[in-house]
């Protein structure tokens, strides 16, 4: 009696299970990549083009910003890539394996890198919008190719960071509930 030939995806990918916090440049999604990396590649340009019209503070800052955008953009693009091989190979889903993971948190390991990430771009946000603040009151020139890409970022991150504390704060306290039933 022959043994049915085994094959897994792991072994293409030298990955135990699809989910190491380790990531290669083949992981990563290269249309989700170059769609998302126009906007960091453009905040890096105007920080190094407007250097001086404006508080070189800012500059600098969006130039940080940037990068690690784009870095939380490359976790996330590992990510996509990971659950779209996953959702590809694995056609035939046995419940039973799932069970055990019912009400846990199980997550990639490089999505919680993207999250840590995210949450350290949003608590520099707030500089960005103490900076702006201090623009608009002290009434000092600032391109405004410079001031509102940095308002905007810092907006933005500073809103999303505010959501994740939110949420996380609502599911930890679904969590106690639901241990305390």
């Amino acid at each position: 009696m022959e043994k049915p030939a085994k094959f897994e995806i792991d072994q293409i990918y030298n990955q135990d299970d699809g989910k190491s916090d380790e990531w290669k440049l083949r992981d990563v999604h290269p249309r989700f990549t170059v769609f998302t990396a126009l906007v960091p590649l453009f905040l890096i340009i105007v920080g190094i083009v407007s250097f001086n019209n404006c508080d070189v503070t800012i500059s600098i800052w969006i130039i940080i910003m940037s990068v690690l955008i784009q870095v939380e953009l490359i976790y996330l693009s590992v990510y996509y890539r990971r659950s779209f091989l996953n959702s590809d190979t694995e056609f035939d889903l046995d419940d039973a394996i799932f069970e055990k993971y019912e009400g846990q948190n199980v997550k990639d390991p490089i999505l919680r890198k993207a999250m840590k990430l995210h949450t350290k771009i949003g608590l520099l946000s707030y500089f960005g919008i103490v900076k702006c603040y201090f623009i608009i009151s002290s009434g000092s020139y600032c391109s405004g190719i410079v001031f509102w890409p940095s308002l905007l970022l810092s907006l933005f991150y500073s809103v999303t960071f505010v959501a994740i504390i939110i949420l996380t704060i609502r599911k930890a306290q679904l969590r106690s509930n639901q241990n305390i039933v």
